[in-house]
């Protein structure tokens, strides 16, 4: 069981958006829970920007990897 979170700027020239679309749409394919946020005008270093995002993810699939592993 895998889950990923994909964050992306729609600015980024080092990675170009349609590779982070390619990746989730492979991994949905293949069964990953595949989490996206693309970030308008934003290039290859988001920085702050994600932090709520990903902690969000990480609240919601550590808590949730915690509570089976200790049922």
């Amino acid at each position: 069981d895998c889950s990923v979170l994909i964050l992306h700027g729609d600015r980024d020239k080092a990675m170009p958006v349609s590779q982070a679309v390619r990746l989730a749409n492979a991994l949905k394919e293949r069964g990953a829970r595949v989490e996206t946020h693309y970030f308008p005008k934003a290039s290859h270093d988001l920085g702050r920007r994600v932090d709520p995002e990903l902690r969000a993810f990480l609240r919601a699939h550590l808590l949730d990897a915690d509570a089976e592993a200790t049922s």
